[in-house]
């Protein structure tokens, strides 16, 4: 399972593969955009890293590891002038 993740840390979807969780966190983050968020930004991470960091009283974004990774953040591909 992947997670996309809110700068809060809260679970903002669930996807079962890396692909479709990306594609949700591009809509997420274009619709931010659309909203006028300045800094929009969502992470991506799998249920055993966010489960991981979780147990260790960690951020999920912040918190890396070898076996699990990383979050991966997903900004606007495209800014704006």
């Amino acid at each position: 399972m992947w997670y996309v993740l809110d700068r809060e840390d809260e679970i903002i979807a669930v996807h079962v593969d890396e692909p479709s969780a990306i594609g949700a966190a591009r809509s997420i983050v274009d619709r931010m955009v659309e909203n006028g968020e300045f800094r929009a930004c969502v992470f991506v991470v799998t249920k055993a890293h966010y489960d991981a960091a979780l147990r260790r009283g960690e951020s999920p974004r912040r918190w890396h590891d070898y076996k699990t990774g990383g979050a991966r953040p997903i900004r606007p591909s495209v800014t704006s002038p």
